[in-house]
């Protein structure tokens, strides 16, 4: 989760030039689910990624939502 906020505050913070004058910011969402100590497919847990990530959509921009 730590390293998933911190990526989301880097992109926030970093310019793209996309022009001479110009810049852009981005924001991501991410959507996190937990393997420890389950034993699941990897399209179940790719599936749960999924809804955590459309929950942190929902929420609003620059999120991180973890399926617990």
């Amino acid at each position: 989760m730590q390293v998933a906020q911190s990526l989301c505050t880097t992109v926030a913070e970093t310019s793209i030039v996309v022009q001479e004058g110009e810049s852009l910011q981005v924001t991501i969402s991410l959507g996190l689910t937990g393997l420890k100590g389950r034993t699941i497919t990897f399209d179940s847990l790719l599936k749960e990624a999924d809804l955590a990530l459309y929950r942190a959509k929902q929420s609003g921009r620059n999120r991180v939502v973890c399926n617990d």
